[in-house]
């Protein structure tokens, strides 16, 4: 199974800590699980300068962050077409290509606790799922207790609260949040759940935070939603879920797409890699972020020898 959050995770987990993103990542897959993404990240605010009386120039923290974008994506084996901008308004605007050989990503919350999939079906196809990330392991829950309707509606009342109480921190994190995807896959494309058909094929999954905390409003102000949460034993809750992508996507059940047929690889991964590679350096260099000379000094000739000329 291929696992993803998205090849930019790092640096968009600090981008949303700091307070909005508006990301784009265009994937194209191949039935191995090797690919490349093409990025294109806005960072309302660049990591890295947020309170200090003596914050550094943002041409040099623009190259501070695009650095540790390049450095510190996980899985991935080669950059191409890298560049990047400062904004008027102090964002850094990062463009990229990234090659991975198996799509499996950085996974801390980035974009929304999301996980991407994209395997093998019982079918003989590939089914991509876009659905919530695990929640980490712990006791099963005790059943639900049986309420009286004063009990159920004292409970009704005090989800409200709790959302009204979380609702300013929630719209800190999603208010200014974009982050679009979409997949480019092998194989004959055959059902497509809340997914949206681009143009040649393409499958694109719109992610949007000021809608999606619309969504979650109407939600905690439908009287039959929140009693069925509070039957459930359930509390406030922003993940994916049928009642929330009917309202986001159009359609109640999963994020989901499935090819089969042919699945023949979209492009040759080895030759791309090996270009972006060779191409390296030179692109560090345009872009000012060569690395700089070792300053550690040569060791001592060892005695009797001469020192090498």
């Amino acid at each position: 199974m291929r696992k993803s959050l998205g090849i930019a995770a790092a640096m968009a987990l600090a981008a949303m800590l700091a307070g909005c993103l508006e990301l784009r990542q265009d994937y194209t897959l191949n039935p191995d699980g090797s690919g490349k993404v093409a990025v294109d990240l806005l960072i309302q605010e660049m990591v890295g300068g947020a309170g200090q009386a003596d914050a550094p120039d943002p041409g040099v923290l623009a190259k501070q962050n695009v650095r540790q974008i390049l450095d510190g994506s996980a899985g991935v084996e080669a950059w191409a077409d890298v560049a990047y901008n400062c904004t008027e308004d102090g964002r850094l605007h990062f463009k990229g290509t990234a090659y991975f050989k198996d799509f499996t990503m950085p996974r801390p919350a980035a974009v929304g606790p999301l996980v991407v999939t994209f395997a093998k079906d019982d079918k003989g196809g590939m089914t991509l799922l876009i659905a919530n990330a695990p929640e980490a392991a712990k006791a099963a829950p005790a059943p639900a207790p049986k309420l009286t309707p004063e009990e159920t509606d004292q409970r009704v009342k005090m989800q409200r609260e709790q959302f009204q109480q979380m609702r300013p921190m929630m719209e800190m994190f999603l208010g200014k949040a974009r982050v679009e995807m979409s997949f480019r896959l092998p194989g004959t494309l055959g059902e497509v759940g809340n997914l949206q058909k681009e143009q040649g094929g393409a499958l694109r999954f719109v992610f949007d935070g000021a809608k999606a905390l619309q969504a979650v409003d109407q939600l905690m102000a439908d009287d039959a939603y929140v009693r069925e949460r509070v039957a459930a034993g359930a509390g406030v809750d922003a993940r994916l879920s049928d009642a929330l992508n009917e309202k986001l996507f159009g359609s109640r059940g999963p994020v989901q797409a499935r090819v089969s047929g042919d699945l023949k690889p979209l492009f040759d991964y080895a030759a791309e890699v090996k270009a972006a590679k060779d191409a390296y350096p030179k692109m560090l260099e345009r872009l000012g972020l060569a690395p700089a000379p070792s300053q550690t000094p040569p060791p001592p000739a060892s005695a009797g020898t001469e020192p090498a000329k």
